[in-house]
């Protein structure tokens, strides 16, 4: 890990059903970045400093959104240009390719995700 992206906070305890996946400043607004957290990979996007979690794979051809874009609410994934809303993980691009969206909450300097 480079100095640059502070790693996940070992010492905070997570809330209940919760694991930590990200320390806050790791993450700057617009960007996304994958991240596993329970042996599953989510996309976690910081959207104007607000956090969102959505699953990792596009349902078309798997493509790992947390190496996508983040224009807006939306994550653009890398392989085929499939657009899905962080808050809901509904597929604007085609809604019978939904996928799941995780609650996240803030505590301390961690970013925690409910999966």
């Amino acid at each position: 890990a480079s100095a640059t992206r502070p790693e996940a906070p070992r010492a905070v305890t997570p809330p209940e059903g919760f694991e930590v996946v990200l320390h806050v400043d790791a993450l700057k607004p617009g960007e996304v970045s994958e991240v596993i957290a329970g042996g599953t990979a989510i996309c976690v996007a910081n959207v104007e400093g607000v956090y969102y979690a959505i699953s990792n794979s596009c349902p078309h051809g798997d493509g790992p959104l947390g190496e996508g874009t983040l224009e807006g609410m939306s994550v653009i994934c890398p392989y085929h240009g499939w657009a899905f809303d962080v808050r809901t993980g509904v597929c604007e691009t085609n809604p019978s390719s939904s996928i799941d969206a995780f609650e996240v909450q803030i505590k301390d300097d961690a970013v925690c995700v409910r999966l």
